[in-house]
């Protein structure tokens, strides 16, 4: 995978008052007024929706760094963001377990749509608590950081809290024994085996096998309780997107999460496409449509194949297929 080369104004409105309002029309008003795109490049505030449900708004991109090259975090937290914003106390107790840069993030979640904060500042923050942790590999300047390093530093809990369990079994001999590597939230798909991620994960989670005594078995990664949210870094360009994924919990239920992001690479450089849960299509580039984020669809325009690459314009106005590396899946 490339590392990327290339790597405000404060709103007086109060999302306090807001939720304290009885009147539709009233939060109708306000919630447009937090809506919008910022033009200018100058360091402005782009003001982003409070809203909580499904509504088809636009999401609000982050403004890439020229003088700290930044698109790696600005692809990451800018689907993050859109994530998070549809229901902050829940995401914030999940942002918190992913550590340090995760509470960092959700509280500057909060000062931004608040108007005490820009995303570039909270994006800054998160930053440089990282370099704090290892300069190497979150430099300041313009040599890049790889997405791989960050998807584990940021999603990785320093408290040692396992996830679920790793364990191979056979029903016939009685045979089970507990193994190594729970079940994460980032998981790596290195070659094109499977059809989609869907289908690796299927086979990920249960893993045939046969056992010493003769009979089949298999190895299972089973979740304590149902993922909020899972990313998939992929390092092959035959693997296609589900727009949907499956996981078993440990009661033997299915839970369901659907495509959140998209993070794609070329020319040493990131981009997004952020789906919304009203299945919206939106594309974002720090560099070159600043904080808007362009339309380009519904999911259902798309096919699982189509989503491996997207077609957009660089920087020098040529166009560029960009490859998908990065997947993010997450609860409504």
């Amino acid at each position: 995978m490339r590392k990327d080369h290339f790597c405000g104004r404060k709103s007086n409105f109060s999302v306090t008052a807001l939720k304290k309002s009885s009147n539709p029309g009233e939060i109708n008003e306000s919630l447009h007024k937090l809506r919008g795109l910022v033009k200018s490049d100058e360091p402005k505030l782009k003001k982003i929706r409070a809203s909580f449900g499904p509504t088809s708004e636009t999401p609000v991109g982050i403004l890439w760094d020229s003088v700290n090259y930044s698109c790696s975090y600005d692809s990451l937290f800018t689907i993050l963001c859109e994530i998070w914003i549809y229901n902050p106390k829940s995401w914030t107790k999940t942002f918190y377990s992913f550590g340090d840069q995760g509470k960092i993030l959700s509280e500057g979640y909060k000062k931004v749509i608040r108007g005490l904060e820009t995303l570039e500042n909270v994006r800054n923050d998160v930053r440089e608590t990282l370099k704090q942790e290892n300069s190497d590999l979150f430099p300041s300047g313009q040599t890049g950081t790889d997405i791989r390093d960050l998807l584990s530093y940021f999603f990785t809990s320093h408290h040692n809290i396992n996830l679920g369990y790793h364990r191979v079994s056979c029903n016939t001999c009685n045979f089970f024994q507990n193994m190594d590597n729970p079940p994460e939230r980032v998981m790596s798909i290195l070659d094109g085996t499977y059809k989609s991620i869907n289908e690796w994960l299927q086979q990920w989670l249960e893993e045939p096998s046969i056992c010493d005594c003769g009979s089949p078995m298999a190895t299972y990664r089973i979740y304590d309780q149902p993922p909020s949210l899972l990313v998939f870094s992929l390092n092959t360009t035959r693997v296609s997107i589900s727009k949907t994924i499956r996981i078993k919990g440990s009661n033997g239920k299915f839970t369901v999460l659907p495509l959140r992001g998209i993070i794609y690479s070329g020319g040493f450089h990131f981009i997004s496409c952020i789906i919304t849960p009203g299945k919206e299509v939106w594309y974002h580039d720090g560099m070159v449509t600043k904080r808007n984020c362009i339309k380009k669809g519904h999911l259902t325009d798309f096919t699982e194949d189509s989503l491996k690459t997207s077609v957009e314009k660089n920087s020098s106005g040529e166009l560029v297929e960009w490859q998908a590396v990065v997947v993010i899946y997450s609860k409504k």
